[in-house]
């Protein structure tokens, strides 16, 4: 590969970025969290800068370009936005958009000497490449074309570089290939084009000014182009995924591009096709470009289209194949960039390929040239999952076509014309190196550390880099590893890659230290207690020595360190206290230990937004905003040390964690949180205090990461204490008598709620619960609507509710349910008093339980459909409800008004069942099973359910020698609704008997009876079938997925009571086998090298059938004026005479079906020609006459 430049790679996280130092940078799987959010926020700014729009307006109407009104700006920790009029940020990356180039210009110069800022610079332009579109418009313009162009492929590029032959061959040996997704950041495709059907992964970015929001679809016809050429070369197993960067005119900008690489890294592409570029070097852009090489992506890039050798990015930068155009000839297009960083060449003249609205076009430009290596890389990589990028691109280099005469000018062909390998390469391996180790873990040390090297693989060798690079064989920076201990003596990051003779080379491997010397004394300063007043020198990690001036150091004084450019400090043990603000606004602190200190003063470490690593002693004091947004920055990042141990403190001080990244809370008996202490803490997971007095409204509001939650001993809940929690799904609160209002507002994913204290609940507490579907207040006593003004508004329940259970309140409120539309299940059995219109607009209750209540007032079931209400204490109703059943009991005396459509339930010959028959009610006699009870019961300790209808229900299960619900034996115990099977149950039958009493009157119903089964179906026939679909030649049939999904089904492990599935699916595997149906051809194609010809010219058609792998009987060919063109049976066609001639190829298939197509020659001869015609037919009819041959093939 081209020489490596040193790309410094992300911040440092654990150590501070200002040092070029990270424990996590170097770890790829430590993704960008928010990359779609962040390309949706570009997008938006660049469609209201960069297009026409009302504040678009204003900055055009001074003239102004607006990406040199937009800065893109990397910093450590929070950032002054400025006079920016839009913002777009993301893991320290800012956008900023100004409203003048005069804004952008002082805000450059601002930040250029900004300590906190790791780089600015302008956001400027970036353009696809394409060489015909920039000098005179496309050849072909676009224009309509066959919905199958002649011929197997498109381009005659993919014969060129070989990618039709290594197809055949993985075809022909039936090669298995793994999904591979090639990336296409581009001006997005074009996903409804029938040539790329099926080829097309849409994605929801749009980083561009043009398109619509969250769509991909090409609005300029460049990005379908250059996908059009990787469908064309590749199978259906290579995925197109585009990334809209470009607008309808192809243009972008260096966010807009960076942007869409960081999503296609999240999105764990494999290749990324880059066919668009600029002449001046990006920051931002090498990042991206970095970050998809840390993450094992191929990159590949345009050389550009202006025949020079100045750097073109980003195909210039480190570790991108940047690609050259050559023609059907294989020299080098008189356009192409080049210089000595070319990688390869590829077809780029004359390109046949998609575009926009089903057409196809014509093309050229090193744009088109770098999809053919994309196409090259993706099949390597599908046929070798194991191979690294840096593997691929050796394969590549190996098999790439160079003469004597490119290899001259090695600036404008590189290695040489691609070239697709075979489909068994030389050297190919089963396995991977193992990834190499260090002696040392990433870590702060205070003294030089002498580190090595490992790997486990046998005779493997390493090669490292301390520039940020990732280490290769080739690369300018790696050094050989030579077994040797490499002294560290300063802060360092290392890379490390390891390669075999039998194995692709291995992962990357990462290392970081900090050294942090002790410095002299005479750059500190220390109080007469003991404490560090002052630091003086110029180190920016350091050790604190335990004595001072001869004073044993005891803590760190107020203000000691505040505003300082420090980055790690270990303190000796003998450090108790941190004063109050002693690091306060040390943005680039990135690691203390000090595992001595207990007491921590107010705002000690606020500010300190890069913290990655954080160890103190067991804390006795902490002070009001002590950790405020202490590691707000890099919280994101996995090896993220920030735990504390605060079990022994008695209270938390206002905002002593506010915004900071505590990931998580376990705290003993605390009298009282302080207000705001947790609020927005990001990377809070979980909460565990086991007892607490006191806490304010919103304490936890905004911890998006909090999933978990236990807080003992608190008896209210104050308004809004977990709201915006928005990954919370479990509470438990054992001790809280009062929730508040808004108390779970917008928690989304609030699946479990436990609150068996509460007694009274404010009914918007649960607003934006969408998750919880079931809610259970065991205690509740009292519901409270919230107040607007003089108005109630109606109570906000989850949408989604499905179960409400709240056996203790006794009165409802109007509306109670009416945010719950789909609540089916509402259990208030102690309820005396149901309001009006409790239950408006619940049209699906299934089951309603009011057990307490007596009478029912005017409206109290309006509105509303109930399947079944249990009411069988209900004496009177001024209505019962329409459209629904209720349960009566002998209490029931009258309703006032009749109800439409209601079914009643009661006890046969009593009153309930005259009532009902005088309103002309359905009546159905209880009690009865309401469920389905199983036929057959296969497995002990399988569980049985009775769900029965009734009043004072009992229940008794029997077990049974003979196949009856009669003359049984009870089960001693068996007595509940449900019974769990034993292996002590060895009798074949048995059921349940479930007695009601109604007022005395006694009623007895039976369950049907459930059979023990514990004899194995017979799979004889059942294996048989699975051997002979075993033993099908897949490659032969079209419709294999039917068999496949035969076979799919699981029927193993069943019963002979379950004999008929295992017979039904064996019937479907035969059935399924029966009905394949051979591969036949369903089109064939056919084209020649040219149409016109002359007496006695030959001219071969190649005729291509569809499938590919279509097995048929024969291909005929016939000709419809032979005295004009004659053909062959192998299509070799020959002039014989003047005139035109359509010649057919017909496939014949093995069912007696066929296809056909047809292809027209004409024949232009002289008048002497044809004058010699006449012999040239009377020689065919008399070879013909004597069987002679005409044609030779």
């Amino acid at each position: 590969m081209k020489k490596l430049i040193s790309v410094l790679l992300c911040a440092a996280l654990i150590f501070g970025a200002s040092i070029n130092l990270s424990l996590n940078s170097m770890r790829p799987q430590a993704a960008d969290g928010g990359a779609a959010e962040f390309a949706e926020d570009v997008g938006e700014m660049l469609r209201d800068f960069d297009e026409p729009s009302d504040i678009g307006a204003a900055v055009r109407s001074q003239g102004s370009d607006p990406a040199k009104t937009r800065l893109i700006v990397k910093a450590g920790g929070a950032l002054d936005t400025l006079d920016a009029v839009s913002v777009a940020e993301n893991d320290g990356l800012w956008v900023l958009q100004f409203a003048d180039r005069a804004a952008a210009e002082k805000a450059y110069t601002f930040y250029s000497s900004n300590k906190k800022v790791k780089y600015v610079e302008y956001d400027c332009s970036v353009s696809a490449v394409d060489y015909e579109e920039q000098n005179g418009g496309v050849e072909n313009g676009g224009a309509e074309a066959p919905a199958q162009p002649a011929g197997e492929f498109l381009s005659w590029g993919v014969e060129c570089v070989g990618l039709d032959r290594l197809r055949d061959e993985l075809s022909d040996n039936k090669v298995s290939l793994k999904e591979t997704v090639v990336a296409v950041i581009d001006s997005g495709v074009d996903y409804t084009h029938p040539f790329l059907e099926g080829r097309v992964s849409p994605t929801k970015i749009n980083t561009s000014s043009g398109g619509k929001r969250n769509d991909c679809m090409d609005d300029s016809g460049h990005g379908t182009q250059v996908a059009g050429v990787i469908a064309d070369s590749t199978p259906d197993n290579i995925v197109i995924r585009p990334y809209k960067v470009l607008d309808e005119y192809n243009n972008g900008t260096f966010i807009s591009v960076a942007a869409g690489i960081k999503c296609a890294v999240k999105d764990g592409v494999d290749i990324i096709n880059l066919s668009l570029g600029f002449y001046e070097n990006s920051k931002v852009l090498s990042e991206a470009i970095a970050y998809a090489m840390e993450n094992d992506i191929l990159v590949v890039g345009a050389a550009g289209n202006d025949a020079t050798s100045v750097p073109f990015y980003p195909a210039s930068y480190s570790g991108v194949l940047k690609i050259t155009a050559v023609n059907n000839q294989h020299y080098a297009a008189n356009f192409t960039n080049f210089g000595d960083d070319v990688d390869f060449a590829a077809p780029g003249v004359q390109i046949y390929t998609t575009t926009l609205g089903g057409k196809y076009t014509t093309v050229s430009g090193t744009s088109f040239a770098a999809p053919f290596a994309s196409a090259e890389a993706a099949l390597i990589r599908a046929t070798l999952p194991k191979a690294s990028a840096e593997d691929v691109f050796d394969i590549m280099k190996k098999y790439a076509v160079i003469d004597s005469f490119q290899s001259q000018i090695p600036e404008k062909y590189g290695n040489g014309l691609i070239n697709a390998p075979p489909y068994n390469p030389e050297n190919i391996f089963d396995g991977k190196t193992e990834e190499p180790y260090f002696s040392h873990t990433s870590e702060l040390y205070n003294e030089e550390i002498e580190l090595t090297i490992s790997c486990d693989t046998p005779n493997s060798v390493i090669y490292y880099t301390t520039d940020g690079s990732i280490p290769s064989k080739n690369g300018v920076s790696s050094v050989l590893y030579d077994g040797k201990p490499i002294k560290i003596s300063e802060s360092v990051s290392i890379f490390a890659v390891a390669y075999s003779e039998s194995s692709y080379r291995s992962k990357v491997a990462s290392f970081s230290a900090m050294i942090a010397p002790v410095p002299p004394e005479s750059e500190l300063g220390i109080d007469s207690d003991g404490n560090i007043t002052s630091y003086s020198g110029s180190a920016r990690s350091i050790t604190l020595p335990e004595t001072v001036d001869g004073v044993k150091v005891t803590g760190i004084a107020a203000g000691a360190f505040e505003g300082g450019d420090i980055i790690a400090i270990i303190t000796p043990s003998s450090v108790k206290r941190i004063g109050n603000a002693a690091f306060r606004n040390c943005s680039r602190l990135a690691c203390v230990i000090a595992s001595g200190a207990t007491v921590i003063g107010d705002e000690a470490f606020n500010g300190c937004v890069e913290m990655g690593r954080l160890v103190l002693g067991k804390m006795l004091s902490v002070g009001k905003y002590a950790f405020r947004g202490a590691a707000s920055e890099s919280y994101y990042y996995e090896d993220i040390s920030f735990r504390l141990d605060l079990s022994a403190l008695t209270e938390i001080p206002e905002g002593a964690f506010i915004d900071s990244a505590i990931s998580s809370v376990s705290l003993g008996n605390v009298s009282s949180i302080g207000n705001k202490a947790f609020r927005d803490c990001d990377a809070l997971v979980s909460v565990d205090i086991e007892r607490l007095d006191y806490m304010p409204s919103g304490a936890f509001k905004g911890c998006r990461s909090l999933a978990d939650a236990y807080i003992g001993g608190l008896t209210y809940l104050p308004n809004g204490s977990f709201s915006s929690c928005e990954s919370l799904e479990h509470i438990c609160l054992p001790d809280a008598e009062f929730i508040d209002s808004n108390a779970f507002e917008n928690c989304g994913l609030l699946a479990s709620v436990e609150l068996p204290a509460a007694k009274t609940v404010y009914s918007n507490a649960f607003d934006g619960c969408l998750s919880l579907r079931e809610l259970e207040l065991p205690s509740m006593t009292s519901f409270e609507p919230e107040l607007y003004g003089s108005e109630t508004k109606f109570p906000l329940f989850p949408r989604n509710l499905e179960s409400f259970t709240a056996p203790s309140l006794k009165k409802t409120v109007p509306d109670m349910f009416k945010a719950s539309p789909k609540i089916s299940r509402i259990m208030l059995n102690a309820a005396e008093e149901i309001a009006p219109y409790t239950f408006r607009g619940c049209r699906g209750i299934y089951m309603l339980g009011i057990a307490g209540v007596e009478q029912l007032g005017e409206n109290a079931l309006s509105d509303c459909v109930i399947r079944f209400a249990d009411a069988p204490n209900l004496v009177s109703a001024k209505s019962l409800p329409n459209n629904s059943g209720i349960l009566l009991s002998n209490n029931f005396v009258e309703a006032y008004e009749t109800a439409e459509a209601l079914t009643v339930y009661g006890t046969a010959g009593t009153f309930v069942e005259r009532y009902a028959n005088y309103k002309g009610y359905e009546f159905v006699p209880i009690p009865f099973v309401a469920n389905e009870m199983p036929k057959y019961i296969t497995e002990d300790s399988e569980r049985v359910y009775v769900s029965a209808v009734g009043f004072d229900l009992q229940y008794q299960w029997y077990w049974n020698t003979e196949n009856s619900a009669e003359g049984g034996t009870p089960i001693e115990g068996a007595t509940g609704s449900a019974y769990t099977f034993t292996p002590s149950d060895t009798a074949p039958y048995y059921y349940c008997v479930i007695t009601q009493n109604d007022l005395g009157t006694i009623t007895k119903v039976t369950t049907e009876v459930i059979i023990k089964d514990s004899t194995p179906a017979d799979y004889t026939e059942y294996n048989k079938a699975v051997e002979k679909a075993k033993a099908v030649n897949r490659s032969l049939y079209a419709n294999i997925s039917v068999l496949d999904e035969a076979l799919a089904v699981d029927v193993s492990g069943k019963y002979s009571c379950e004999q008929a599935q295992v017979d039904a699916q064996t019937a479907a595997i035969l059935a399924a086998i029966e009905a394949l149906e051979i591969k036949k051809a369903t089109l064939v194609t056919l084209s020649a090298s040219q149409t016109d010809l002359r007496l006695l010219e030959k001219q071969k058609i190649v005729a291509t059938v569809k499938p590919i792998d279509a097995i048929y009987d024969k291909l005929v060919w016939s000709s419809s004026n032979s005295n004009v063109v004659m053909v062959s049976s192998s299509g070799i066609v020959m002039c014989v005479g003047d005139g035109e001639a359509v010649i057919t190829a017909t496939v014949m298939n093995g069912d007696g079906t066929s296809v056909k197509n047809t292809i027209t020659f004409n024949c232009y001869l002289t008048p002497l020609e044809k004058f010699f015609s006449a012999f040239v037919r009377a020689y065919i009819a008399i070879a013909k006459l004597f069987e002679k041959p005409i044609l030779s093939l």
